[in-house]
């Protein structure tokens, strides 16, 4: 008699925990399924990747071992009653938000929300801590004022759509009292496809160590390139290590970071040696150019219209000076040193004057020249006017060869002006003699 009264009443309870969805009653709650699903429609083991069940009846479907990525469960019934295994759809507010689409508000903190299909759904407000959305489509959601701190997200994430007009990234304030709203000017908030550009990217960071150099316009140089040549990693810092620069990026998921790499470490290494290379030849033509004008000075040669005398000449440390002299500074203006080269009457000098000159003019119109190589060829061309006014001395002779080296290697790739080189090798040979 008391099993026939309490039989009944328990019953009624078990059902009701059941429509309760209470947890501590999920073998009960699979079993119901089970029964109900006999008969039913049977997807076991079926691969339903993107699948649309959109406003489809559910209760009694088996779903075992099918893979569910993505399915569009929007507006369906009886998802409660199907049998599944599926690890995300065994959530009950998974299935309450992937039918619902709604969202606001909601507390979805370190839930699995893997590939779930949130096509336009309500996340306004959402706390989305430390959830995982890998693999999910949030296609056309809003998600302004969601909290997604921490939150799990892959390549596989699709944001096309997004609408936000600003995030948190912090659940709770932090010590300054602070969520870290984004945009972090309350006055302001995203722009369409903002949001995507900035959160869409799923960025690691990548290290690189380079070795130190002193040019700065090097490095400059190196990392333009590899941004040419990888636009999607930018730079995130730098840290000195002793002799050594460590470079952090921040690289896209999936990226050849060996292609990466070797892009950033090859081009710094030529940049650097191209940057040494250069300050040892600018010092070396100082150096030649002291020689050359001493040389001259000792031999009385005129350039302009005075005559160099050993008095007349200065050499400090930052160069070489020509007291009371129109040449203020010979490795100052070389249309002037140019000129007086022509004006000698020497042996070819005119010719080869004419062809200094000319080079000048295309140095000066050469877009594929830095300003820094423009220099240097303007130190070469000055280099050559000034031998060639005593090109009987070793002196001269050593400083010209370097210098027509050196255009060579500074205009090598431009054709008009690997000609005008070639044309003044033979007129300063013309001048030699």
């Amino acid at each position: 008699m008391v099993a026939a009264i309490l039989l009944p009443s328990y019953q009624l309870y078990l059902s009701w925990r059941i429509r309760k969805k209470d947890d501590r009653f999920d073998l009960a709650i699979d079993g119901a399924r089970s029964l109900q699903a006999i008969g039913g429609t049977r997807f076991t083991g079926a691969d339903l990747t993107e699948a649309c069940f959109a406003g489809t009846g559910m209760a009694g479907v088996r779903l075992g071992a099918a893979t569910l990525t993505r399915v569009n469960w929007r507006t369906a019934t009886g998802l409660d009653e199907s049998v599944h295994e599926d690890a995300v759809l065994g959530q009950v507010a998974v299935r309450e938000l992937a039918t619902t689409g709604d969202g606001q508000k909601r507390n979805y903190v370190r839930l699995n929300l893997h590939g779930i299909n949130l096509t336009d759904s309500d996340l306004r407000e959402a706390n989305l801590r430390e959830a995982n959305l890998t693999g999910a489509v949030l296609r056309g959601a809003d998600l302004t004022g969601a909290c997604i701190e921490s939150w799990n997200i892959d390549a596989t994430t699709e944001f096309r759509g997004v609408q936000c007009r600003y995030v948190y990234l912090l659940e709770q304030p932090d010590g300054t009292g602070s969520r870290k709203r984004r945009p972090a000017d309350p006055e302001r908030n995203f722009e369409p496809g903002e949001f995507a550009t900035l959160f869409g990217k799923v960025l690691e960071e990548m290290e690189v160590l380079l070795k130190k150099g002193l040019s700065r316009e090097a490095m400059r140089e190196a990392f333009v390139e590899l941004q040419t040549q990888h636009p999607e990693v930018s730079i995130r810092k730098f840290e000195n290590r002793e002799e050594h620069v460590l470079v952090s990026l921040d690289v896209p998921a999936g990226t050849a970071e060996a292609a990466v790499e070797r892009t950033l470490v090859s081009s710094w290494e030529v940049k650097l040696l191209l940057a040494e290379s250069k300050i040892g030849m600018l010092e070396a033509h100082n150096r030649d150019i002291t020689q050359i004008a001493l040389a001259a000075a000792a031999a009385g040669v005129q350039i302009g219209d005075r005559k160099m005398e050993d008095k007349s000449i200065h050499v400090h440390q930052g160069g070489l000076t020509i007291k009371d002299s129109q040449v203020a500074s010979l490795s100052g203006d070389v249309s002037q040193v140019v000129q007086s080269l022509q004006q000698s009457g020497g042996p070819g000098a005119a010719e080869l004057a004419a062809v200094l000159s000319e080079l000048m003019q295309g140095i000066a119109k050469a877009t594929q020249l830095s300003e820094i190589q423009r220099v240097q060829a303007k130190a070469q061309v000055e280099t050559l006017a000034v031998a060639a006014k005593a090109p009987a001395e070793e002196a001269s002779k050593s400083a010209a060869a370097k210098a027509w080296e050196g255009l060579l290697a500074l205009v090598g790739k431009l054709p008009d002006l690997v000609k005008l080189v070639e044309a003044g090798t033979k007129a300063w040979e013309v001048v030699a003699k």
